[in-house]
């Protein structure tokens, strides 16, 4: 991905430290957050849900986001009505190169 590009879309399907999909029908808000490689969130914004019970998600960049080239990791965070919250992957993270346009 380069500076300023939208896609690819990040879709995944959100899973459980079992590696059980995450059943998402109690989610109050389930996001996307994209840290820098110094830990410094860049944003956290919300995914669309494509699939609440299968705990399939995705994320559609916005221009913004892409700005700046670099090393990212991501993560999806869910906070569901009872509470509770969820850091997915829970090993590891999702790498994000964007490179100079």
């Amino acid at each position: 991905m380069k500076a300023g590009d939208t896609t690819p879309s990040i879709e995944a399907t959100l899973t459980d430290a079992h590696d059980q999909p995450v059943d998402l029908g109690d989610a109050e808000t389930t996001e996307f957050e994209l840290r820098d490689r110094h830990g410094e969130t860049m944003f956290a914004k919300p995914v669309e849900i494509t699939d609440a019970i299968t705990g399939e998600v995705e994320y559609d960049w916005d221009e913004e986001d892409t700005e700046e080239a670099g090393d990212y990791r991501g993560q999806f965070v869910v906070e569901f009505e009872n509470g509770d919250r969820l850091t997915t992957p829970t090993e590891d993270w999702i790498d994000v190169y964007i490179e100079r346009a």
